[in-house]
């Protein structure tokens, strides 16, 4: 794992984890997804988790910038969903949050839910992570 660091113009210090994609001879960095989901109000941390820990998810998403009163953080392990679970995420002043258990060292995905039955699933895409072992 490689991490990007950059500054912002309050000198405050911010730190990513990239990936690099091999690209016409080059190595190309690539935004771990925590980074790319960030402007749909999703973040995780640790960014890259480990099989065996817990993952805390933030969410000030489409669902609660629409008023969402509870919202549920749907997840499963690999493109079979393993161990689907939804956790009721706890309302905080920064959207919803929830620790959610990291079994396993496959792809971690994850979507949300209201009491009403609304998705946010990144258009169908779902949010997805790696996973470490």
């Amino acid at each position: 794992m490689n991490f990007f660091r950059f500054f912002d113009n309050n000198n405050g210090e911010y730190i990513y984890p990239i990936t690099f994609d091999f690209e016409g001879g080059f190595f190309m960095p690539r935004a771990t997804k925590s980074v790319e989901y960030k402007s749909n109000g999703i973040s995780v941390s640790p960014a890259v988790p480990t099989a065996g820990d817990s993952i805390k998810v933030l969410y000030d998403g489409l669902l609660s910038k629409n008023g969402a009163n509870n919202v549920y953080v749907h997840f499963g392990f690999g493109t079979g969903w393993n161990k689907a679970s939804y956790f009721r995420m706890n309302k905080s002043s920064s959207g919803f949050e929830a620790t959610l258990p990291v079994e396993y060292s496959d792809t971690l995905n994850i979507c949300f839910k209201d009491c009403a039955n609304n998705w946010d699933n990144n258009f169908g895409r779902n949010y997805s992570f790696d996973v470490n072992q």
